[in-house]
């Protein structure tokens, strides 16, 4: 059996959290510069690194403190728990939460406790709707969860908040050498229409440069079956939305599904290595990367399926299609509030300048380059989150009981 260590208490999350529903309706007149959507939360970073300006205009309305715990109550699965620094408004679709008593909850420990497997397994088990599930704060208040004494919280908060700033610093390095790999993508299509602003309208194009919709790049787009896989606990990986960023497929924890399942999902169009699958729906909508050699996968909902031509670099697709250039064309063809998208016609149709064929081997493989370079320190980003969650489970989960 488990009991509690002499000192620890069992409690609530209610009984020693408390939601603030501060307000702010005219955050530009309050002095507040910054907005914080629920994009700009990221999976397992506690800081919060992007931000909107209030300048360019709001409806947010909930007022957020330095020091405050945010947590993303739409998609609990997400996991995106951070710390304001700074005084901003955010989405309706975030909490924002604080110690109710500093004295019994040590303030620097709650963003920990929100972080811990069991918190978000309870959030997501709670969570209610089907295309956009929410956990309700009634729901949370019944979590409950093992309390240390203050002098052990202050302890466990010093270990934790040291283990945090390591994982910062490495998700800072994976987001630097992100900036750094697009940036050099987009001064490259710039400079080969001759402009530095991304604009589909009429370019002037370098020597030996040509304006090309994506469809004349490719041998094969297809959408995806309009269906929800039936998943499996072992087999082939099936990409999803959540499972894509710009030049990366995290196919290695993507759910998995039958061989039956995957001959009815792969029915349009075997993934082979080199292709490319494109997100065109949901708040990971307009992200692009390449199939990896040696691994056999599906593709769900809301996913497209492109096959270069022969001869040209599947990986340029890849390229044209996160870049700025078609972003910006993307959020032009942008359908829907609930669930926003872009149609496959659309997506055939972008415009994109693409390089005299002497410079596409070098283009390709700089840029591959640099992605590598974003894929291992994404990778090391990750190792970190996951120790620090490791981390965290032990010393608020398991460390709280003694086994007999």
């Amino acid at each position: 059996m488990t009991e509690l260590k002499p000192g620890w208490q069992r409690v609530k999350f209610g009984e020693v959290v408390r939601l603030n529903k501060e307000n702010c309706k005219d955050p530009e007149a309050a002095g507040i510069k910054r907005v914080i959507g629920l994009e700009h939360l990221e999976p397992g970073d506690l800081r919060v690194r992007s931000w909107a300006d209030v300048a360019d205009g709001t409806t947010f309305t909930n007022r957020v403190r330095p020091g405050q715990v945010l947590f993303g109550k739409r998609r609990a699965y997400q996991r995106k728990v951070a710390v304001a620094d700074f005084d901003a408004v955010c989405s309706g679709d975030i909490y924002v939460l604080e110690s109710a008593d500093p004295e019994r909850l040590l303030p620097d420990l709650l963003p920990f406790i929100c972080q811990t497997d069991a918190f978000f397994e309870h959030a997501v088990e709670t969570s209610a709707g089907s295309l956009s599930p929410r956990t309700s704060w009634k729901s949370l208040v019944n979590y409950e969860f093992a309390l240390p004494p203050l002098e052990a919280q202050l302890m466990l908060a010093q270990v934790l908040i040291r283990a945090r700033e390591m994982t910062s610093s490495l998700s800072a390095v994976a987001q630097a050498s992100r900036r750094l790999h697009r940036s050099y993508i987009d001064s490259v299509l710039a400079n080969g229409v001759g402009q530095s602003r991304f604009s589909p309208g009429h370019p002037r194009l370098s020597p030996g440069w040509t304006y090309q919709p994506i469809e004349s790049l490719c041998s094969d787009i297809v959408d995806c079956l309009h269906r929800t896989p039936v998943y499996s606990e072992q087999g082939y990986p099936a990409i999803r939305t959540s499972d894509i960023e710009p030049g990366i497929l995290k196919w290695e924890t993507a759910n998995r599904v039958s061989e039956s399942e995957y001959k009815i999902q792969v029915a349009r169009l075997v993934p082979q290595h080199g292709d490319i699958l494109f997100s065109r729906e949901g708040e990971r909508m307009g992200m692009a990367a390449i199939v990896p050699e040696g691994v056999a996968i599906c593709i769900c909902q809301r996913m497209m399926h492109l096959r270069a031509i022969e001869g040209f670099p599947p990986g340029l697709i890849a390229e044209f299609l996160n870049s700025s250039w078609v972003q910006s064309q993307i959020a032009m063809h942008t359908s829907g509030s609930t669930a926003p998208h872009v149609n496959v016609g659309d997506v055939r149709s972008f415009m994109v300048p693409v390089p005299p064929r002497e410079f596409w081997n070098e283009f390709a493989y700089r840029s591959k380059a640099l992605l590598d370079v974003v894929a291992l320190s994404q990778l090391k980003a990750n190792q970190a989150l996951q120790f620090l969650s490791k981390l965290s489970a032990k010393l608020l989960g398991e460390g709280g009981f003694d086994v007999h």
